[in-house]
């Protein structure tokens, strides 16, 4: 559909398909090949009886995290990030506004809270771009209160997805933290029931049995994808901690539209909370989808995306 720019409806309206699957695909695979291998040298020691209560709630955190981060980033990258419909003609207002040389005005004068400003004109989609709006060369859509284009899930995270993404960073940052948190416990314990006196190395090494060069470099793979993640992902929701408290967004920051007072105060729009963002995780609860009206079954039943 036209209206959707390059995304896809799938499943008659129930969820949307980004434009780009494949960031999608490939953290699917790194994420489910490091698991795997920390399976096949973990689970025996675990189902084994000899890891520690400990070591089996942290087996079983690890895998709760990463099942939650999983959904929270599929949930993030196919739902509507509050998608303004295009219009197959321009409003009357910008018919009026338009230039000598038949160009469309780029803004217009608009007052948001009693602040005076201006609202832009998208020349692709034929409206008017609500406040805080932009639109997305990459998803080819006008998006509401767009916050940036994210690469990790291949689609627009904006008024709709934002608090799905934020909860996405955080569960992929805990995962990290207890993946790796999870080979230290295991490294410790395998390490300690020799009581010879010999290196820890030699002692991972006639622990891990067969294939234990392999294993011993699997576990300094995962243990440091773990660390990159970790850093990564706690960087990110600091930074949008950051934006948070100071009412911004992500793409006003990196356009400087406050500072160059090329949009209205700060002040003007209301200041959203972490527990107002988190809070959309719980209860489910997100502005209305323009699609709802637009993306229906043939039969009339309609589903929410």
């Amino acid at each position: 559909m036209d209206s959707l720019g390059n995304y896809r409806v799938y499943r008659f309206g129930l969820c949307l398909l980004p434009p780009s699957w494949k960031p999608i695909a490939w953290s699917r695979v790194i994420s489910f090949t490091a698991i795997a291998m920390c399976w096949w040298i973990l689970l025996p020691f675990i189902v084994g009886g000899k890891g520690s209560r400990l070591l089996r709630l942290c087996f079983l955190f690890v895998h709760l995290d990463i099942a939650a981060c999983e959904h929270l980033l599929l949930r993030t990258a196919c739902t509507d990030p509050g998608i303004v419909l295009r219009s197959s003609s321009p409003p009357a207002d910008a018919e009026k506004f338009r230039l000598k040389n038949g160009r469309y005005p780029r803004s217009k004068p608009a007052t948001v809270n009693g602040v005076s400003t201006h609202t832009w004109f998208c020349g692709t989609c034929l409206i008017w771009i609500p406040q805080r709006g932009f639109h997305c060369k990459t998803c080819d859509v006008c998006v509401q209160h767009f916050d940036h284009h994210c690469e990790f899930t291949g689609s627009c995270i904006g008024e709709r997805n934002y608090g799905l993404f934020f909860g996405a960073a955080l569960t992929a940052s805990l995962a990290g933290l207890l993946s790796t948190v999870w080979i230290v416990l295991f490294v410790v314990e395998l390490t300690s029931i020799s009581s010879e006196q010999k290196s820890v190395l030699l002692k991972l090494t006639e622990g891990l049995g067969s294939r234990a060069t392999l294993k011993l470099v699997v576990l300094a793979f995962v243990m440091v994808l773990g660390m990159v993640f970790f850093f990564s992902f706690a960087g990110l929701l600091l930074h949008h901690l950051q934006l948070l408290r100071e009412n911004i967004t992500h793409h006003e920051m990196l356009r400087g539209t406050w500072e160059q007072s090329s949009g209205p105060p700060k002040s003007a729009y209301p200041k959203r909370s972490l527990v107002e963002v988190l809070k959309t995780l719980v209860t489910d609860r997100r502005p209305e989808s323009e699609l709802w009206s637009h993306i229906q079954t043939p039969g009339g039943g309609s589903g929410q995306v």
